[in-house]
């Protein structure tokens, strides 16, 4: 990291700054700092602290350590017999309702879930849904189905954080198993809102960092490469004005504009790299030809 990119992103306005002054700003994430920025409270099941705290502060010059700790944090909970990821969807999910209960003004959150990324559900905690499903090739072992990948710091960090897995079937089951713990939990939150009879006022937007790999293109249980199982993403929005569905372009740097839209913000769009997708006369058309993708 440079000076001159830490001066950079320093100087960005995040949403939830953005957003400060109109709605209470909730994060809930095990990864703590930089992510951070912004948020009124931000909810990450701290084992040192309340779950439930105040930030404000910046820390963006001593970036690099702070990713490294938040890495940790992932997987600092682990055992040699357990892969239960740090912060369940379940848990995450309590944190932002029990934080919803106490706003009585408007509000944004984000809420990052980690099921779905190694080192996934563990085998005991299988939803019953899933308990039983089979996959091609299910039954060959870890070991064998890496061999390919002998070598690779990747494979040795799959293996490591495989848990009670041993074929290439648990690991399926695993990260199904964390797809159904997220969707139980979008659940919830649509349930909560229906009760506070919030729902018809809340825009709701379902999107990943990354996609992952399941061993395609030589590429176990992991996202490195930009293979399409990698950057293709899901974008779902259930809000006024969203319906069907649509084959263009978007790319992440389109949602900041599309939520201020959604929100009717008195904020010049054409400032932003992105935009706003919404139907109508606030959004525009997507022409994009192409979307570009790098990895470092």
């Amino acid at each position: 990291i440079t000076d001159e990119e830490l001066e950079h992103v320093s100087a960005i306005t995040t949403l939830p700054q953005a957003l400060g002054e109109t709605h209470r700003t909730i994060g809930v994430d095990i990864l703590e700092r930089w992510h951070e920025r912004g948020f009124d409270q931000y909810l990450s099941d701290d084992i040192e602290g309340s779950p439930l705290r105040d930030t404000g502060v910046e820390i963006l010059e001593e970036l690099p350590e702070f990713i490294e700790r938040g890495i940790r944090r992932v997987y600092r909970s682990l055992s040699s017999d357990s892969s239960t990821p740090y912060m369940t969807a379940m848990d995450a999910t309590d944190h932002l309702l029990d934080a919803l209960r106490e706003t009585d003004s408007p509000w944004f959150s984000l809420v990052h879930y980690w099921d779905t990324h190694l080192p996934y559900v563990p085998l005991s905690e299988l939803p019953e849904s899933v308990r039983g499903r089979s996959y091609p090739g299910g039954d060959e072992s870890l070991a064998n189905a890496t061999e390919q990948i002998e070598g690779s710091p990747w494979r040795e960090n799959l293996l490591s954080l495989s848990g009670d897995a041993k074929t290439v079937g648990d690991m399926m089951r695993k990260y199904d198993g964390g797809v159904v713990r997220v969707d139980e939990s979008l659940g919830r939150i649509r349930k909560f809102l229906r009760d506070q009879d919030e729902y018809e006022n809340t825009a709701i937007i379902l999107t990943a960092d990354h996609g992952e790999s399941l061993g395609e293109n030589g590429v176990f249980f992991d996202h490195h490469t930009l293979y399409e199982p990698n950057v293709h993403v899901p974008l779902v929005i259930d809000a006024p004005g969203f319906d069907g569905r649509s084959d263009a372009f978007v790319q992440h740097f389109d949602l900041v504009p599309t939520i201020l839209d959604i929100l009717g913000m008195d904020t010049d769009l054409e400032q932003f790299d992105g935009q706003s997708i919404v139907p109508g006369a606030h959004g525009r058309n997507l022409e994009r030809d192409a979307v570009f993708h790098e990895e470092a």
